[in-house]
This record gives structure tokens, C-alpha cells and sequence, in this order.
């Protein structure tokens, strides 16, 4: 059980100075919950506000709850063996209010049980839209 181990390769993007995202990204920047990858889009500069509403139109969506959009995308990665995803949103999960059992349950390799029934539903989902076997578009 666990989340995708990392990737055997990796790509490093330099980040910008802390005083150049704070000059980006403003009042809104918080060093202590920025994640790097947030940092990173600050380095686009004159990009960063259509890349960060891209972003915000994701993470902010009326009508979805933070939490229930964190296990979503948590069981994807898990499901599509994702690490980037899942650790970057292991984080985000965090942040929105999700439990660590919460979080644990996302990472099994059996469906999700024994968590908000809310939760266990769109894990299953979320199962069934991301494994071959349910995929209409399969080989």
C-alpha cells in the first residue's frame, strides 16, 4: 500500500528567488504553504496570472468541496501511478482538511473503505474511470 514511488528520472526547474515570487505572487503568497510548483509558475512572470487562473479555475471551483476534490485526485494518482500528483497533493490535502487517515485510505491498493462514505463513493468512481478495465477508450 503507498503512494507511486518517485520517478526514476527527473527534471529540475530552477525556482525563483523568494523575493521575486513575493513580487509575483503578492499578499497572496505564503511562504510556509506555497507549494514549489506554484513557486515555479512565479518564474513565468508576465504568464503567471493566466497560469495561475488556469489553476485557481481547477482548485476553486464552485461547488466542489476542496476535500472531496483532493481524494479525487489522490486516488487518480494512486490509480495511474502518478508521484508527482500524489505528492504534491498529499500536501494540498492537507491544507483543504482531509484527515491522515483520510489521505491513507486515498493510497490503498484495495478500494477504499472504512472513511466518510462521501469519500469511499468518489475513490470507487475515480476507480472506474481510471483503470483499463473500465475504460472505454481500452486497447
Amino acid at each position: 500500500m503507498g503512494y507511486p514511488t518517485a520517478y526514476t528520472s527527473a527534471v529540475a526547474i530552477p525556482l525563483p528567488s523568494e523575493q521575486a515570487v513575493r513580487q509575483i505572487m503578492g499578499k497572496s503568497y505564503d511562504p510556509e504553504r506555497t507549494l514549489n510548483v506554484l513557486k515555479m509558475f512565479a518564474g513565468t512572470e508576465d504568464l503567471f496570472e493566466a497560469t495561475i487562473g488556469i489553476v485557481r479555475a481547477m482548485f476553486h471551483a464552485k461547488g466542489v468541496d476542496p476535500r472531496t476534490r483532493e481524494m479525487i485526485i489522490l486516488r487518480a494518482a494512486k490509480v495511474l501511478n502518478a508521484p508527482y500528483e500524489a505528492q504534491a497533493n498529499v500536501q494540498m490535502a492537507k491544507n483543504a482538511g482531509l484527515s491522515p487517515a483520510e489521505i491513507d485510505a486515498a493510497a490503498s491498493d484495495d478500494p477504499v473503505s472504512g472513511i466518510n462514505p462521501e469519500y469511499v463513493l468518489v475513490c470507487k468512481a475515480t476507480d472506474e474511470l481510471s483503470r483499463a478495465e473500465h475504460c472505454a477508450m481500452r486497447p
